[in-house]
């Protein structure tokens, strides 16, 4: 930490002589670790090392940005010298009003750890032979493919209003994709497992989990269209919660690409939806003790009760707009949600299911919706019919459709259990109806 300190004060230092108004200054250090897999074997392995600088520099509004590897002092004179060359001709921008000031800064623990950073690649290995080897097991046919990633890091970032605040991230994941060819009949399924800390990591049983989830994808066939009800397991339920969170970020609304223009204050969803953004859970993957810009990070109530309550901010989009900055900032001037925690319902998902008579469940399929309109049509890559309240067949060639609003609209129950992953909930989620388009 030292060095990249030392290195972002000498650059903020060299910045105050400059014919700029305000800058910021981020430098990042880090290794990684990353194992690939194809065809139920190992097909590479590397370790990467890096140190960068990121300086924004503003004139008047008018905004110039310079990112580059750094080695040495040297090249971070240079780096001053090409963003303070550059910014004096940035257009100016009126609605630009200040970075970030000093604040204080909650603690969050389990960001890093040194387990993690310490890691002997033998034993991303040993995980990934034993992951091929479950799935096999469950199904000798199946081909594996994934990889298995460990980041270690530190950065600090400086500006010239006086912020200075540093940090330190791990993080370890196993993502698994699995296809079961079985004659003319294929099932695949993906799942994964990550982490900030070493002991929250559990890759034992993912390649089994994997391979069960591909067998139950056999014998898939096409049912007929329709309205029906629509149950979302975990994952598309996070998929859901996190394209509403996209279209809350400030920016898009602004420039009126987000489907909640001028929704703010008004009832956008079913009452039965109340999501938070919590980004100072310890050990969540999105937690932090403040955003890409040094603002201090703190929970924020987007949705309640089915109530938009704020668009997601930075510190250009809340002077823009005279709103508070709710510290969503990514590292570079982007807009970003962290942990997004749904208020969980009465009902675990078993229950929600078996009082359905005819419906589709969705178990992982991400949602490709227009965000400016709103409009999705999405193929079910993992889904399956539901008959008299069980889930009988797994879904081939059909697709739903609609609106993503009417969608939330349509929400009526959120379930007592859930997925977890570290900061994340992911309960099930059911929606009234939805246009079927199959047979």
């Amino acid at each position: 930490m030292k060095n990249i300190e030392k290195w972002a004060i000498k650059a903020y230092e060299l910045l105050k002589k400059k014919p700029i108004d305000q800058a910021e200054v981020a430098i990042f250090s880090g290794d990684s670790v990353e194992v690939e897999i194809e065809k139920n074997k190992i097909s590479s392995s590397s370790i990467y090392s890096n140190q960068a600088i990121s300086i924004i520099a503003f004139l008047k509004g008018g905004r110039g940005r310079y990112s580059t590897t750094i080695y040495n002092e040297k090249d971070i004179e240079r780096a001053v010298e090409i963003v303070s060359s550059i910014t004096p001709n940035a257009h100016p921008d009126q609605d630009f009003k200040s970075l970030p000031f000093p604040a204080s800064y909650s603690k969050v623990g389990n960001l890093f750890d040194p387990k993690v950073a310490s890691l002997d690649k033998k034993e991303i290995f040993l995980w990934v032979t034993n992951a091929i080897e479950e799935a096999l097991d469950v199904e000798p046919q199946i081909i594996l493919s994934g990889e298995v990633t460990s980041e270690s890091g530190e950065g600090f970032l400086v500006n010239t209003n006086g912020i200075k605040a540093s940090d330190r991230n791990t993080n370890i994941s196993m993502s698994l994709f699995g296809v079961l060819r079985l004659g003319n009949d294929t099932g695949s399924a993906f799942d994964f497992d990550e982490a900030r800390m070493f002991n929250d990591f559990s890759p034992a049983g993912l390649g089994r989990e994997v391979a069960k989830k591909a067998r139950k994808q056999l014998g898939a066939r096409r049912c007929k269209g329709g309205k029906l009800p629509l149950v979302l397991g975990p994952l598309t339920s996070a998929s859901l919660l996190g394209i509403f969170a996209g279209a809350c970020n400030a920016e898009d609304v602004q420039r009126k690409r987000s489907f909640l223009c001028n929704m703010k204050g008004k009832q956008i969803t079913s009452k039965v939806l109340t999501i938070t953004d919590d980004p100072l859970i310890s050990g969540g993957l999105h937690s932090g003790s403040f955003d890409g810009e040094g603002t201090a990070h703190r929970k924020v109530l987007l949705l309640e009760n089915g109530i938009l309550k704020t668009y997601l901010h930075n510190s250009y989009t809340s002077g823009k707009s005279g709103e508070e900055n709710t510290g969503h900032a990514t590292f570079g001037g982007g807009i970003s949600s962290n942990n997004l925690v749904p208020q969980l319902g009465n009902r675990t998902s078993k229950k929600i299911i078996s009082e359905i008579k005819e419906g589709i469940y969705i178990d992982n399929t991400s949602i490709n919706v227009d965000m400016t309109s709103g409009d999705f049509s999405q193929p079910i890559d993992f889904g399956f019919k539901i008959e008299n309240g069980e889930i009988a067949y797994p879904l081939k060639e059909t697709m739903i459709g609609g609106n993503f609003l009417e969608l939330l609209q349509n929400i009526e129950e959120i379930s007592s259990d859930y997925r977890a992953e570290p900061g994340s909930i992911m309960p099930t989620i059911k929606v009234r109806e939805i246009l079927v388009s199959g047979e």
